[in-house]
């Protein structure tokens, strides 16, 4: 399970108004991104449709249709009844096919900047791991 990310701003950003092109598709790209991202948690329940649409400044048709892609692709769950609404259902491991389709739009600057910014962090996490390591963890 994903852990839920505290940062106000992002967490905002997911439920922004969507510009007009391909409304379900920008829907269902910027709530995905969201759970790839772990800025909606696994189990976490999403606002109710008439209040999610007006977030993203959608139609209630809009945001069912973009909602009936996310189940079919395993993001979302629908319950019906008392405690129903769309909860978030974050694969343990991103669908591949998503991620290569995500990544086949980005620029090869994009890409050299995401290999940077990967180095970047791997390279401090090592550092970090390596200045608070204890003479008894490297047993």
């Amino acid at each position: 399970m994903r852990q839920q990310q505290t940062d106000g701003g992002a967490r905002k950003a997911v439920f922004a108004p969507v510009d007009s092109g391909a409304r379900v598709n920008a829907v269902v790209r910027r709530i995905g991104d969201a759970i790839d991202l772990g800025l909606l948690a696994d189990g976490e329940q999403l606002p109710g449709e008439t209040e999610l649409a007006g977030q993203l400044g959608v139609s209630t048709v809009t945001l069912r249709e973009a909602l009936m892609a996310l189940r079919q692709q395993g993001l979302v769950v629908t319950r019906r009844g008392r405690g129903g609404g769309s909860f978030v259902s974050s694969p343990e491991v991103p669908d591949r096919e998503r991620l290569t389709e995500r990544l086949r739009g980005w620029s090869p600057e994009e890409l050299r900047d995401l290999g940077d910014h990967w180095a970047a962090l791997s390279g401090t996490a090592a550092h970090l791991a390596a200045q608070r390591t204890e003479d008894h963890d490297l047993d």
